[in-house]
């Protein structure tokens, strides 16, 4: 396996860095004189570092095991979303964070992680279509898809919960 296929792509890399996570990782992406780009263990005295390169277990370590929930906190049913009862708050205290691997014949997306509230995933607002925003992403790799649920924390304005983290 290559050094690519485990940690974050340069480009999601960028991403992260500029929405404001900015944990340093064993890797990083470097550009050399004649400009090219490469991936490698960090080390401040090699070429000009661009950004870290974040492995799938540095990123499991930022995601919170649980995030509260509350009656704003929206649960999806069997056909549609409602908001969550009190009774499932009690029950449930809060939405736990679920990392996994999926089978290749189920989907091309090799990884999944989601928060859920008794297994069903939860969202914490919509978009301006009415969309509601999933707490769940998939990606062809754990570290992608960790990433994406990390934008998906930022975006939702969650960092209170990851702030300790950052």
């Amino acid at each position: 396996m290559k050094l690519n296929d485990i940690v974050t792509t340069l480009e999601t890399s960028i991403v992260l860095n500029k929405a404001g996570f900015s944990k340093k990782s064993i890797f990083s992406y470097f550009r050399n004189k004649e400009g090219h780009i490469y991936v490698a263990e960090t080390d401040f005295d090699k070429d000009e570092l661009i950004v870290f390169a974040y492995t799938s277990a540095e990123l499991i370590d930022s995601l919170p095991a649980y995030l509260d929930i509350n009656t704003s906190t929206y649960i999806a049913r069997s056909s549609k979303y409602e908001n969550i009862t009190e009774e499932e708050i009690e029950k449930h205290h809060h939405a736990e964070l679920l990392s996994l691997k999926i089978p290749y014949e189920m989907d091309e997306s090799q990884y999944m992680v989601k928060y859920s509230v008794g297994n069903r995933v939860i969202a914490f607002s919509q978009n301006t279509k009415g969309e509601y925003k999933n707490l769940i992403a998939f990606g062809d790799t754990e570290a992608e898809c960790r990433a994406k649920m990390i934008l998906t924390l930022i975006e939702e304005d969650l960092l209170h919960q990851l702030s300790s983290l950052l």
